[in-house]
């Protein structure tokens, strides 16, 4: 079974290293935290916005954590 999780917490890093797990999708949690305060306070300021904002993603394998 191929396992792949999210978030690259340091705790995988070393599965991913070994192959015992897949991969890890990065999801640059404080960029995405900051990102949702400004559109926040800009919302907040009179600014209306509809849909999703989209944030980097990154697929992290054990050719990233070389």
């Amino acid at each position: 079974m191929q396992v792949v999780g999210f978030d690259n917490i340091p705790a995988v890093q070393p599965l991913i290293k070994s192959g015992k797990m897949l991969a890890s999708v990065e999801q640059y949690g404080a960029e995405m935290a900051a990102t949702g305060i400004q559109y926040g306070m800009r919302e907040l300021a009179g600014e209306k916005f509809t849909g999703w904002v989209k944030t980097p993603i990154k697929l992290i394998t054990a050719k990233d954590l070389a």
